[in-house]
């Protein structure tokens, strides 16, 4: 894929920070995961579209990193 990107001149960009939320069940499990991470800036989180409990917690999420001066951006943004 990074050969296919490079050959077309594409740009590519991949996570910085996994909080795992295909495993988590519960909304309060992906909040709690991301919780522990440490951001400084410039970060790429990844989630899962088809994980209902990152739908649940996303507008929770949002609003802590709001709450914690985060600004979040989409990634065509931020490169």
């Amino acid at each position: 894929m990074i050969l296919a990107a490079l050959k077309y001149k594409v740009t590519t960009a991949l996570w910085t920070v996994d909080p795992r939320d295909y495993s988590s069940k519960k909304s309060s499990e992906v909040i709690e995961k991301l919780k522990e991470t440490q951001f400084g800036g410039g970060e790429i989180v990844l989630f899962h579209t088809h994980s209902y409990a990152t739908t649940k917690a996303l507008p929770d999420i949002i609003q802590d990193l709001y709450a914690q001066g985060i600004q979040i951006t989409n990634v065509s943004e931020a490169i």
